[in-house]
């Protein structure tokens, strides 16, 4: 074996590594920069001081401000994924309506935490209705997952066009929408047993 191949690969791996770090500190810093400044408000030039980098570098990750927006759109529903897995896992041997709540609180808690960068894209990003779409379809096979056990136990009745998760996909999204609008910021895991139950009335036997 070359004995420098080993140490070329450490070295790409380590390269890698830090345009990964790099990249997602630049995208952090979009964030901010979006959730303060607005979609069309925010400049490059403002993400790359926030970043602490060189607005070369920016554009050495990406292309233009629509390609930061969107790579930062990608990251945190990546993120949010992640935590409706993890909480699939974890709440997989409770009841079926606790397991629902524990999704529930997952997606509240996801938008808690990136409040005002979702805000601001629910409110102001009408171009992305394409994306947001793929996004809310992604959201809704995971709710699916959870329904269809809720079918199988005998706990939902049988959904003929498919419309259990739309139909708590935009209950969830109502009420997110009705905290934006009165400010009622923290609040909103608060909704999550209330939600469930209107929702079981409704689709419950």
């Amino acid at each position: 074996m070359n004995p420098n191949s080993s140490s070329e690969k450490r070295v790409q791996n380590l390269r890698s590594r830090l345009r990964e770090e790099a990249g997602q500190a630049m995208i952090a810093a979009a964030e901010a920069v979006f959730a303060e400044r607005g979609l069309s408000g925010a400049s490059m030039g403002e993400i790359a001081a926030k970043a602490g980098v060189a607005v070369g570098t920016l554009y050495n990750h990406f292309q233009d401000r629509e390609a930061l927006l969107d790579a930062t759109m990608a990251a945190r529903k990546a993120e949010l994924k992640d935590k409706l897995d993890k909480r699939l896992h974890e709440s997989a041997r409770e009841p079926f309506a606790r397991q629902l709540g524990a999704i529930i609180g997952a997606l509240f808690e996801h938008f808690e935490e990136h409040r005002q960068f979702l805000t601001i894209v629910m409110c102001e990003h009408a171009t992305s209705l394409g994306k947001k779409s793929k996004a809310m379809r992604e959201i809704a096979s995971v709710l699916e997952r959870v329904l269809k056990r809720g079918v199988q136990e005998g706990a939902l009745k049988p959904s003929r066009g498919g419309l259990h998760a739309v139909a708590l996909l935009g209950m969830v999204r109502g009420v997110i929408l009705n905290d934006v609008e009165h400010g009622s910021r923290g609040e909103l895991t608060r909704h999550v047993d209330e939600l469930v139950d209107l929702f079981l009335r409704g689709a419950g036997r």
